[in-house]
């Protein structure tokens, strides 16, 4: 596939688009230390992927103040990037993990302009409140260690939780690519990240979800049974959501299974 990198600039920060394909237009969102390029793969005919790095990511600005990274200015900027994308076109919106968290927070908020939603391994949110605060307090502990550690040990650390672990059964190239583009991150845009737009800050959705009426599909990986069970608690009981599971598959069913990934997606957008 041949790959066209776009920098555009919204409020004075620099964001970098990563484009492939030709047809339909679709904007991807990577998870929590990824980038762009975890979506070079996905390859559907009459589909052109625009991968975003999201501030503090990849090849997007890095900046060193807290705001940038907070929810409402995140779905700000997504918006005025979608506009000089595609003007007054609609667009199929894709997120992965993080990257589907703010997708559905921007479809509720923003639903004008979306074709169709897809949501990969997302959270609702967390809506009691003892577990967001336990969640932040772990959140707020892993920020530490980065800051004190460095990326190489976050991507030691990350790589080795048990969300990841059908991931030690990929090739090793694939491992090891997965590995560098943790490592590759800046501290402090993660540290950002985490205490701005982690599990235990953003707001829980849970209530908002019947709100949602573009036509939707969740995906999540066999595997990963917290992923499969949250489709199946709540999404699937939403009439506008649609939900499959992806065999043999974690919670990156993208990168693990991208044949039936891809499938799972193109029978959604027939």
């Amino acid at each position: 596939m041949t790959f066209e990198d776009k920098h555009i600039t919204v409020e004075n920060f620099n964001f970098r688009i990563r484009i492939h394909g030709s047809g339909f237009p679709l904007l991807a969102l990577h998870g929590f230390s990824q980038s762009a390029e975890t979506w070079d793969n996905l390859d559907l005919e009459g589909i052109q992927v625009f991968a975003l790095d999201l501030i503090g990511h990849g090849k997007s600005d890095k900046p060193d103040k807290a705001e940038p990274y907070q929810l409402d200015t995140i779905l700000t900027h997504i918006h005025q990037i979608s506009q000089q994308l595609f003007e007054n076109q609609s667009f199929i919106l894709l997120g992965y993990s993080m990257g589907g968290r703010l997708a559905l927070h921007y479809a509720l908020k923003y639903p004008e302009q979306i074709h169709s939603l897809i949501l990969e391994s997302s959270s609702l949110g967390i809506s009691d409140e003892d577990e967001r605060l336990a969640r932040r307090i772990s959140d707020e502990k892993l920020a530490k260690n980065i800051e004190e550690n460095g990326c190489e040990w976050f991507a030691d650390f990350w790589g080795n939780i048990p969300l990841f672990d059908s991931q030690k059964s990929l090739d090793p190239t694939v491992q090891n690519n997965i590995w560098q583009s943790r490592a590759d991150n800046t501290p402090h845009a993660l540290t950002h990240t985490l205490r701005a737009t982690g599990q235990g800050r953003l707001p829980a959705l849970a209530d908002h979800l019947q709100d949602l009426k573009i036509s939707t599909l969740y995906i999540s990986g066999e595997l990963d049974t917290k992923y499969t069970s949250l489709g199946q608690t709540y999404f699937a009981k939403c009439p506008s959501v649609s939900t499959h599971v992806v065999h043999h598959a974690g919670h990156n069913a993208h990168l693990e299974k991208p044949i039936l990934y891809h499938q799972a997606i193109c029978s959604f957008l027939i």
